[in-house]
């Protein structure tokens, strides 16, 4: 939008001298006369200071552009107008989304800094016409050095939120990977292992006692089979006594 920014500038700058009104062409000691919270601030009436005058660097208003631009932030610089083509030197700085605007006003700048200042005189105290109480005015305007007609376009840098860091996971050391893989569950039956003897062991032997135990059970075979025989016999002995 050259034509609407070259009008700001100016305004700016002053350098246009005195419009048809007999007002110097200039934004310099002009008033922010309306404040809508959560929606936009407006400024720009050097003839009147209410809303109802201004004038553009063309003499009076002004056709729209375009509506490339759309309100889809805050901090955004639009015209603002009594409907199509009447831009002159009123202007509002959005503090919301506005989509409501787009295609009916003409969107031309962004705040590049500065922006605490603007949520500060949006939180001034205002009257039921949105006019705020205290008197709201621009001390100065101008060029800021390195910005203007010379100079390359001013673009906003666009702050990249720091990612989310993921949680800290330590990896299990793999003696300790080992041990967890090969530990059998808390309700596991261990299996029957047979206990050996240190020596044994070394030879792959059984125990001795289980040797013992084996004799022990196989003398007592051959002492029950000995003692049934000998009751047979005084069986026999008896029945020889009493024939």
């Amino acid at each position: 939008m050259p034509k609407t920014c070259e009008n700001f500038m100016c305004l700016c700058t002053g350098e246009k001298g005195h419009g048809s009104q007999g007002k110097l062409l200039s934004y310099k000691g002009s008033s922010f006369h309306r404040i809508v919270k959560q929606f936009m601030i407006q400024g720009g009436d050097f003839t009147h200071g209410t809303g109802v005058g201004g004038e553009s660097i063309f003499g009076g208003v002004f056709p729209d552009e375009n509506f490339i631009l759309k309100h889809d932030q805050k901090y955004l610089l639009s015209m603002a107008n009594r409907g199509p083509n009447t831009n002159g030197s009123q202007f509002f700085i959005t503090t919301a989304v506005c989509p409501h605007l787009d295609n009916s006003h003409v969107v031309f700048g962004h705040v590049i800094e500065g922006e605490r200042y603007l949520d500060q005189i949006e939180a001034m105290a205002v009257d039921t016409d949105h006019k705020p109480f205290a008197d709201i005015r621009v001390l100065d305007c101008g060029v800021v050095s390195g910005y203007g007609r010379d100079q390359s376009p001013v673009v906003k840098p666009i702050v990249v939120p720091e990612p989310t860091p993921a949680p800290l996971t330590l990896p299990i050391p793999t003696v300790l990977a080992t041990v967890l893989a090969t530990t059998p569950p808390v309700n596991a039956v261990a299996p029957t292992i047979p206990l050996l003897h240190d020596a044994a062991l070394a030879q792959g032997e059984p125990v001795k006692e289980e040797k013992k135990k084996k004799k022990k059970k196989k003398k007592s075979s051959s002492d029950d089979s000995d003692s049934s025989s000998s009751g047979a016999d005084s069986s026999e002995s008896d029945d020889s006594d009493d024939d």
